[in-house]
């Protein structure tokens, strides 16, 4: 067994040395957009081809944050599946609220393969398996949810399941197709080179320090001028929106192998390559990445809510690797890269798209689980400013009904009251 805990490196950003545009000079634009991962060039995007005067101003890089952090698993699931949407919605509004998370998914396709973006882009279908025979149920609802809405799926048990994955240690599983992975960061990357010679104007290593009616104030003294305004820093939308009580963040790790042979990997996947996630509530994650590298993802509920990224976690790294090990023994790996990273939520795991309440031009855009969730809440912000759209708006709108602990927080503080949330939206529905 391997001791020594892996590089605390983002593997991502090992692929590519970003360019770094900063903004010189004070600015006038249509509209400003805060914040240069997957919602905010979705976003810019989407107003480029309005064409309007853009500009976006990231405080480090294009894809630094969650979206250059993450796994990089392009399905429409957020963290819920399709059947648990079923029961909060009804079949109905569930496939609408499905078909939004698909369209972030054909939207990220569409550019990738427009554009040849280099991103590490992986045809590779979803894979939900029961880690416990309890758990097999949630399989056959998720199975069930997704055969009677006419999405193409296939149910597994234990008898056949290692047929897909060479393992005796889940009891179940479900999968479905049309699914994807990317490098996010190299995703984020190739679409600001794309956008840059469409004409957005993009300043990275500028950090906003205050927002007005009709101004962006730099920290190194520069103002930006707009008609509209968005905000697409996920976690970091407190910063610059005043007593924010709807975004907080959770924290979740990430580690990658050593380049492991065509063997090796052909022993995990004899059919062929999945991204798979289990039914733990606090999940587990796994799936190929290029290089014939292996990523797996989880965490804990301590360091789950905790405010600051925790690197070195031992505690996770045996956690991870422990799982692993127990599930494909016969494998040997080494773990060469691991890191956290914190992505923003809201108290019931759906996205937040808003109008300030104080700034009538500026809109919020955040908390969405999952890289096609942030794609389509940018696309989305953009027609609800420039057309009026509304129609996901009982979704998405802080003012929607949450758990009932919303109602707590002034006396448990956003922490507990988040993670209290979490637990009633999971456990109680």
């Amino acid at each position: 067994m391997y001791t020594s805990l892996p590089k605390d490196e983002v593997y991502w950003y090992t692929k590519k040395k970003p360019i770094i545009h900063r903004v010189k000079q004070d600015l006038k634009v249509d509209v400003a957009i805060v914040g240069g991962g997957m919602t905010g060039l979705s976003a810019a995007q989407s107003f480029l081809k309005k064409g309007l005067k853009i500009a976006l101003l990231e405080k480090d890089f294009c894809g630094a944050g969650a979206t250059g952090k993450s796994s990089g698993f392009i399905t429409p699931d957020s963290e819920f599946g399709l059947s648990e949407f079923i029961k909060k919605f009804g079949k109905a509004r569930a496939k609408k609220i499905w078909d939004f998370g698909n369209f972030g998914v054909e939207f990220i396709r569409k550019n990738i393969k427009k554009n040849n973006i280099e991103c590490d882009y992986l045809i590779q279908d979803a894979f939900f398996v029961a880690n416990n025979k309890k758990s097999i149920i949630s399989v056959e609802e998720e199975y069930k949810a997704r055969k009677d809405l006419g999405y193409k799926t296939k149910i597994y048990y234990k008898n056949s399941l290692n047929n897909v994955l060479s393992t005796n240690n889940y009891d179940a599983g479900v999968r479905y197709y049309n699914t994807f992975a990317i490098n996010g960061y190299l995703y984020c990357q190739g679409m600001k080179d794309i956008l840059i010679s469409l004409g957005l104007r993009i300043f990275e290593k500028t950090s906003i320090k205050e927002m007005s009616n009709n101004f962006l104030y730099t920290e190194n003294s520069y103002k930006i001028k707009f008609d509209n305004a968005i905000v697409c820093t996920d976690r970091f939308i407190p910063q610059l929106k005043e007593n924010d009580k709807d975004v907080y963040q959770v924290q979740t790790y990430l580690m990658v192998s050593e380049t492991l042979s065509k063997k090796q990997m052909k022993d995990i996947f004899p059919e062929k390559q999945m991204m798979v996630w289990d039914s733990d509530l606090n999940y587990k994650y796994f799936r190929p990445i290029g290089d014939n590298r292996l990523l797996i993802g989880g965490g804990d509920i301590i360091s789950l809510y905790y405010r600051n990224e925790i690197h070195n976690n031992t505690k996770i790294y045996t956690k991870l690797s422990g799982y692993f090990k127990k599930k494909f023994p016969n494998i040997k790996i080494k773990w060469e890269y691991m890191w956290p990273g914190m992505l923003g939520v809201s108290k019931d795991f759906l996205p937040i798209v808003a109008q300030d309440s104080k700034i009538n031009n500026a809109y919020y855009a955040g908390a969405a689980a999952g890289l096609p969730w942030c794609a389509a809440i940018g696309s989305y912000l953009c027609d609800k400013i420039t057309k009026g759209r509304h129609d996901y708006d009982k979704y998405l709108s802080p003012n929607r009904k949450f758990p009932p602990i919303d109602l707590l927080q002034p006396i448990l503080r956003k922490k507990v009251t988040f993670a209290l949330s979490h637990g009633y939206v999971k456990f109680v529905g």
